[in-house]
């Protein structure tokens, strides 16, 4: 967890980080696996040395074999840097898939590759719920989150549901 996200919320405050972690938890992922690195919301282009070495360190200290990052075709300043940054740290780690944001994402995102999600669809919606300080904003509405999965489900011509990814590369064993 880069960030508290604390300048994204309309003067809301809710502890993202602990929505966060019991998020992962719920998702089979250890605390002891769950770094927080307090980087300031909105401040990333300030602090990219930061945000490499956080990113560097859990791919290093683990052993990371696949990174799921943010796309460059998006306008979120932090997402931008974090792209940037994953990228150089992740320089040695054989794949590299980047992600698309509801919220964010230029239309000119063209993904290569589809995980079907049909099994999982539901859960994603439970866990973009969980964060009640977005509940309000479109791209959390659950209606919005099964279209647009079900959109990737069908470009992809194997599922119901699908997240969609460009790659940097892929490696597959």
């Amino acid at each position: 967890i880069l960030s508290r996200g604390e300048n994204g919320m309309s003067g809301k405050y809710e502890d993202r980080v602990n929505v966060s972690k019991s998020i992962f938890e719920g998702c089979g992922i250890s605390k002891d696996n769950i770094f927080i690195f307090n980087i300031p919301d909105t401040k990333f282009i300030d602090r990219r040395r930061k945000v490499f070495n956080a990113i560097e360190k859990v791919c290093v200290e683990f052993a990371i074999s696949r990174i799921y990052t943010h796309t460059a075709k998006e306008y979120h300043q932090d997402h931008i840097v974090v792209h940037e940054e994953s990228l150089r740290a992740a320089r040695n780690v054989p794949s590299i898939l980047l992600y698309e944001s509801n919220a964010h994402t230029y239309p000119t995102f063209n993904p290569v590759y589809f995980r079907d999600i049909t099994k999982y669809v539901n859960r994603k919606v439970t866990f973009v719920q969980a964060h009640q300080t977005q509940k309000e904003k479109k791209y959390c509405d659950p209606e919005v989150i099964l279209a647009h999965s079900k959109f990737r489900g069908h470009q992809s011509r194997t599922s119901a549901h699908a997240e969609a990814f460009e790659v940097i590369r892929l490696v597959q064993s």
